[in-house]
């Protein structure tokens, strides 16, 4: 018996590439993801923003499943096709759409002053504690209100501390390339 891989699926030197450039799009889509991510709550209008979003990643997938579907041989591939890309594309909407909003941002930053509701110093940590170590907080939940809207975000700035229910403070906010509205978490 003789094992080497004569019966493997052989490749053309386009298809490698193909299918290593996916692999390391998705994986650097996933470590982008994961950085971003944690932007999310700071958007006034969090909601809005991925409504578009997806309804972007919805037309991009349609679109997507358009382009690839000569390569299917039945209806059935061509549904498969379809499916995917549409599923990859609105997971993934996000992503570029709040990067650009942000990045991108031309528009002149504007402080507002905010009411605070709640400060909740809190400890965090990959790790764990070590025997006999004290939990000291080493990050703030900060809940306050803007227009009459109750937001809140987690911050690493201490500057929150001892701030009590109804006192202002000033946040820096931004408009966003796309109109998405966000403050800058410090």
């Amino acid at each position: 018996m003789v094992y080497g891989g004569q019966n493997r699926e052989k490749y053309t030197a386009g298809e490698y590439a193909t299918y290593i450039g996916a692999t390391l799009a998705l994986v650097a889509g996933i470590v982008l993801y994961v950085g971003e991510i944690r932007y999310f709550d700071s958007y006034i209008e969090v909601g809005k923003m991925l409504l578009i979003a997806f309804a972007a990643g919805l037309a991009a997938g349609i679109l997507l499943g358009y382009a690839l579907r000569g390569k299917a041989e039945s209806l059935t591939e061509k549904v498969q096709i379809y499916i995917f890309g549409i599923v990859v594309c609105m997971i993934f909407a996000p992503l570029p759409v709040s990067l650009v909003n942000r990045h991108l941002d031309f528009s002149a930053p504007r402080e507002e002053v905010v009411q605070i509701v709640n400060v909740e110093p809190q400890f965090a940590s990959a790790g764990g504690l070590l025997e006999g170590e004290k939990a000291t907080p080493n990050q703030v939940r900060v809940e306050f209100l803007h227009k009459n809207e109750r937001y809140d975000f987690t911050s690493k700035n201490l500057r929150f501390v001892g701030m009590e229910r109804g006192q202002e403070t000033s946040l820096t906010f931004r408009e966003g390339l796309f109109g998405f509205e966000y403050f800058e978490r410090e």
